[in-house]
């Protein structure tokens, strides 16, 4: 995990573990993620790398995120 989150470090990306109703999420336009802080070390580390792919893959379409069909889609590549 502190392999993964020195990466994020590097990227610019400001990676918070905080109370959530869900696993994470994050917000591209200001380079966040946020992860449950009540995950396991693991799922925290699998939901980070989902997170991530949302940078890589989506971050020109932030804006997308807030309608739901096209936020659906990016969370289905996402997983990939």
């Amino acid at each position: 995990m502190q392999r993964v989150l020195s990466e994020v470090k590097e990227l610019g990306i400001d990676v918070q573990f905080v109370e959530l109703k869900k696993d994470g999420y994050s917000l591209v336009e200001m380079n966040m993620i946020f992860i449950n802080q009540y995950l396991s070390e693991e799922k925290a580390k699998e939901v980070l790398i989902h997170e991530l792919a949302h940078f890589k893959f989506h971050s020109e379409y932030s804006i997308l995120y807030k309608m739901k069909v096209p936020h659906l889609k990016m969370e289905q590549e996402a997983l990939n």
